[in-house]
């Protein structure tokens, strides 16, 4: 009895110790981080996967954490948190990792821990977390940068003085200091795009920034790539020897020499530290750059916005970085931000894009240069697609157009007037989203079937800032069809007994038009309406249908029942009708017959001529670039 009793204590013991290693697997070391951190590395080489992963850094020194980790999605970075963690990889397997690739040159791209042969941790649980308070989004949003250029004894950034630095982020065409890059035309500036893409939304002053040289004291790193260190030193040092405090900016940006121990990457990004419609404070994001481009620091600010990002479907070569149509991705032109970033950023709202209905529709999208103004042609329209990524909640198809205005002039020649199909990934557990240029960008007449959801696009026609669009879930000859139906019917030869054309205007309309009809003969077909026109959802008329719909002091648009007329805009509230743009005259005392003597056709001064892509000029107030009626 003794005996048995010992054999079931032992073994009650085992079970026991059992247990308690089952339990030390889950519930490992505990971190409390001063500071938590997503970043990624940037190497903008199309075809080179990043490296993300997360920094907690604690009292007692800096712990890396695997971007394969759960939980991510409840941290954010530049705030305080306490995570248990366990030991996914060693610092002698990343020792080992790091010899070998040395061996072979091949550790120029290893991620940060490797290069620091650090031991890499995976998240069993976030204990506590702070999370920026969520408010809505700014309707002018103004940051603070302070840009730091580290010089240390053996090595400086002397690819860009502190001339260069300022140049580059708040140069002006005006000024004569702005930036050019591989000799393209467009000359800009960090903040004229953020500018333009947020459609004056989010600015970034000069007033509000700070350009110095900071004397690091000693030489540069050597054999790691410790990056808090030396920004740590940087901020002392600023503090002791200028008298700056770096951290009452929102936005610390380092420039670092080439030779910066055995870090290789060309940017360097807290994520997510600063997003637009949150709350933040003093020191909250930080970025590192290696190189002059200034579409590397929107790159790296973009990060500090939360934008992960722009590549190429999974399994593609370039399928990191590969979108050249997005600052997102690894071309450094000059560009401005794709139409579901603008989104995302709050710099498009939900007025500004449509949702794609159960069965499709047709669209009229205006390009994303243009200014959104609540009228029917939108800036994006999409759909979801739940499992078109794994890993990720959910993501989104998008279409939206492209057209080589402001910072889109420098886009690829195969990119410029077309439709695009991007792919917008939510948010994952595993830290991050991004965009995907799904497909090559639509020319007019052009199709695509995204086998994902079954949708086919279509793209009718493309003119003058404008892309008519259709999508459809039916099949490519529904598609189609949405688009054909509103095709207007080609134009009849002018009768011999036509009076003479009017002395044309200075800029032509967009297609040529037909000799006037002789008197007494029915209108066309896409004349505006009368102020009786019982469908004309109230619109306020003075002169056959050209006027101010329902007051809201834009520009004149007329009512047609036919929206046939290219250049129509679908009507929102009334199926089978159309807006189109008119040029209203006051009638004469007293005043003709409109069925007699229609009143002329006047472009604005600024029209472009047809068929070309418009010049830099003005819009009408609702980002139309100019449309006049051209069927009176």
């Amino acid at each position: 009895r003794l005996a048995l009793s010992t054999v079931m204590a032992a073994s009650r013991l085992g079970e026991l110790a059992l247990y308690l290693a089952a339990l030390n697997m889950v519930h490992g070391e505990v971190l409390a981080c001063d500071r938590w951190d997503f970043v990624v590395e940037d190497y903008f080489e199309p075809e080179h996967a990043n490296n993300q992963y997360g920094l907690c850094s604690t009292a007692s020194g800096m712990y890396y954490i695997s971007s394969e980790s759960l939980h991510l999605d409840e941290l954010a970075s530049g705030t305080k948190a306490k995570i248990d963690v366990s030991v996914a990889i060693t610092a002698d397997e990343n020792r080992k990792r790091l010899q070998a690739a040395t061996s072979k040159n091949g550790a120029s791209t290893l991620p940060g821990y490797v290069r620091s042969a650090a031991a890499v941790y995976t998240i069993n649980s976030v204990l506590v977390a702070s999370r920026p308070q969520a408010t809505q989004f700014r309707a002018t949003d103004e940051r603070s940068v302070v840009t730091m250029r580290m010089v240390y004894n053996d090595e400086s950034p002397t690819y860009c003085d502190e001339t260069c630095v300022s140049n580059g982020m708040w140069g002006t065409p005006a000024d004569n200091n702005c930036v050019h890059i591989y000799g393209l035309s467009v000359c800009g500036s960090v903040e004229g795009n953020f500018l333009e893409s947020s459609y004056g939304a989010m600015g970034w002053p000069k007033v509000n920034g700070l350009v110095i040289s900071v004397n690091m004291g000693k030489d540069s790193p050597v054999g790691t790539c410790d990056v808090y260190t030396e920004m740590d030193l940087a901020n002392s040092r600023a503090w002791s020897l200028l008298g700056i405090n770096v951290n009452s900016y929102v936005h610390k940006e380092y420039f670092v020499p080439y030779a910066f121990g055995n870090c290789d990457w060309g940017g360097y990004a807290s994520v997510g530290c600063a997003r637009p419609g949150a709350s933040f404070s003093g020191g909250a994001c930080w970025a590192m750059v290696r190189d002059s481009f200034p579409t590397t620091r929107l790159h790296e600010f973009g990060h500090n916005l939360g934008l992960y990002h722009s590549g190429l479907p999974p399994g593609m070569p370039a399928a990191e970085y590969g979108d050249d149509s997005s600052l997102q991705g690894s071309a450094r032109a000059w560009k401005g931000f794709n139409a579901p970033h603008r989104f995302q950023l709050g710099w498009l709202s939900s007025s500004d894009v449509v949702v794609v209905g159960a069965q499709g529709g047709r669209y009229t999208l205006q390009s994303v240069y243009q200014t959104p103004s609540g009228s029917a042609a939108k800036s994006g329209v999409y759909w979801d697609c739940p499992t078109c990524m794994a890993d990720y909640s959910g993501s989104e198809f998008w279409i939206s157009f492209r057209e080589p205005l402001g910072y889109d002039r420098d886009l690829p020649a195969a990119m410029q007037n077309k439709v695009f199909v991007h792919l917008r990934l939510l948010t994952s557990t595993k830290g991050g989203s991004g965009t995907k240029l799904w497909k090559d960008p639509l020319a007019a007449e052009q199709s695509v079937t995204l086998s994902e959801t079954g949708h086919t696009v279509h793209v009718c026609f493309i003119s003058q800032g404008r892309a008519v669009v259709t999508v459809s879930n039916i099949g490519s000859a529904h598609a189609l069809g949405l688009c054909t139906s509103h095709i207007p019917p080609p134009s009849p030869p002018s009768p011999p007994s036509s009076p003479p054309l009017p002395t044309p205007p200075p800029y032509p309309p967009l297609s040529p038009s037909p000799s006037p009809p002789p008197p007494r003969l029915p209108p066309p077909t896409c004349r505006c309406t009368s102020a009786q026109e019982p469908l004309s959802g109230s619109v306020q008329v003075s002169y056959i249908g050209c006027g101010d719909h329902l007051s809201e002091g834009g520009s004149p648009w007329c009512y047609v029942a036919n929206p046939g007329c290219e250049g129509a805009v679908d009507s929102v509230a009334f199926a089978g009708a159309a807006w189109i743009d008119c040029t209203y005259s006051p009638p004469p005392s007293p005043p003709p017959s409109p069925l007699l003597s229609p009143p002329p056709s006047r472009p604005p001064p600024h029209a472009p001529p047809p068929l070309q892509p418009p010049p830099d000029t003005p819009d009408d107030g609702r980002g139309s670039g100019g449309f006049v009626d051209t069927c009176l």
